[in-house]
């Protein structure tokens, strides 16, 4: 059943994703493959993210950490889990206090 489950979510996500390339459309489909271990789908698409809003806070601070802590708990790594959320602080262009709310935050 669980498998079943996980096959529709991934099928939503990719039909999701055939509609919209925006944002938050992209963040939420990257964050359900990642949860249904579709890990190279979501991690794939959270560089994306990453790459085409480096100064969003919501992505760099919120999106991305998340969609690859979900990666790691669909690897049964939650201590790797946390320390990506953790990582959202360290190494970031936004905590010089600009932004650019164009991600998954809007």
């Amino acid at each position: 059943m669980l498998r079943l489950e996980r096959e529709a979510d991934r099928h939503c996500s990719t039909r999701a994703l055939s509609y919209s390339r925006q944002g938050n459309a992209e963040f939420r489909a990257a964050l359900v493959l990642a949860l249904v271990r579709d890990t190279g789908r979501g991690e794939t698409i959270a560089a994306e993210l990453a790459k085409r809003y480096p100064l969003d806070t919501c992505v760099a601070i919120y999106g991305v950490p998340s969609v690859r802590a979900a990666i790691e708990l669909s690897r049964n790594n939650p201590a790797k889990a946390v320390q990506a959320l953790e990582s959202r602080w360290t190494g970031t262009p936004l905590l010089s206090g600009r932004s650019n709310h164009v991600g998954p935050c809007q």
